[in-house]
């Protein structure tokens, strides 16, 4: 599991998986399936800059954003995720084997924060396309490759996922755009390191 040493801001999380839906409170969507950490088919060590900002906030405004730096790994056995606070506090962690999710969330973090909503939406913006349609087929959810990435509920686009790589001149590697209709927020993910690992062979 990689370290946070820099700030997680609380708010962002509170706001980012308790934002008000445009769905009425007595519908919940049916939970998007996890994915196998293996059907990535890479094994990497990632931090990222996260910014939320509310689809209802005025253009160019940052009074009503968030930032924090997240930190995941993925190897073929395992997709592991945390969160600290500045002094080390542990606010967060998230485990999935392919199997079995594992979540430790801090009594600071409200209830509506669900681990399973983080995975998911790192695995429609990683996995591959043709890995995601197969696990969502036959099932209320559809996922199209149009040069953005758009998730579908029942025709009903639902995320929109744009991805751009930086330049010589950028700090980052790339750029990661998340824009959820159904719960009107938007991520804007900045890529700041992404280590590729060699799979480990069997002794």
């Amino acid at each position: 599991m990689m370290r946070l040493t820099t700030r997680l801001n609380i708010a962002l999380l509170s706001l980012l998986l308790a934002a008000c839906s445009s769905w009425t409170p007595h519908h919940r969507l049916p939970d998007l399936p996890l994915l196998s950490p293996a059907s990535l088919g890479e094994q990497w060590q990632v931090t990222q800059s996260v910014t939320l900002r509310p689809l209802s906030a005025p253009a160019g405004s940052d009074t009503h954003t968030q930032t924090l730096l997240a930190a995941w790994s993925v190897t073929p056995e395992r997709l592991n995720l945390a969160g600290l606070t500045p002094m080390g506090q542990t606010l967060l962690t998230l485990g999935y084997d392919g199997m079995e999710l594992s979540e430790f969330t801090s009594p600071l973090l409200p209830e509506a924060v669900s681990g399973r909503d983080i995975l998911n939406q790192i695995q429609m913006a990683y996995w591959p396309v043709s890995t995601i349609q197969q696990v969502l087929a036959g099932s209320d959810w559809q996922l199209e490759d149009a040069g953005d990435r758009i998730l579908y509920f029942r025709q009903r686009p639902a995320m929109t996922i744009a991805i751009s790589h930086g330049n010589q001149t950028d700090t980052a590697l790339e750029f990661i755009s998340i824009t959820n209709h159904l719960m009107h927020y938007q991520l804007e993910i900045q890529t700041l390191t992404r280590e590729k690992l060699e799979y480990a062979e069997s002794p």
